[in-house]
């Protein structure tokens, strides 16, 4: 299962990296959740977020309940909009920021979800695809 931006400015980048990551882990499928941000929202900490956050919560936990998922890819992406784009971030800052996020998010998640669950973040940038280790 991989929690995705819905901003398709890096399908290219971010589908071949999905295939590839399928591939690899001899998956059959791929569950798709699409949400703004990717998994920023898991990150948040903020009270006006709290019914997005439970509901990908729930989603994730449907797939996991429906197709057996062993793995949880969560992702954020370089110029997102639900962080306010590059143009937000000091100078040399914006991949600390989404790390952590993805660090906190992992976090959050793991506390909701069976220990047998694995966990892998990552960002994409136009470049190529980076893991995130907690």
């Amino acid at each position: 299962m991989i929690v995705w931006c819905f901003d398709d400015r890096l399908n290219k980048v971010g589908h071949s990296m999905l295939d590839a990551l399928v591939k690899y882990k001899n998956w059959e499928h791929k569950d798709l959740i699409t949400e703004p941000g990717g998994a920023k929202i898991l990150a948040s900490e903020e009270a006006s977020k709290a019914a997005d956050k439970q509901s990908l919560l729930n989603r994730i936990k449907s797939g996991i309940a429906l197709h057996h998922a062993k793995t949880i890819v969560l992702s954020t992406h370089i110029d997102c909009g639900a962080y306010g784009y590059s143009k937000s971030f000091p100078a040399g800052t914006e991949d600390q920021k989404l790390a952590s996020d993805l660090v906190d998010a992992e976090k959050m998640l793991r506390k909701e979800i069976p220990d047998d669950i694995s966990i892998e973040s990552y960002i994409v940038k136009m470049d190529g695809v980076y893991r995130v280790h907690p």
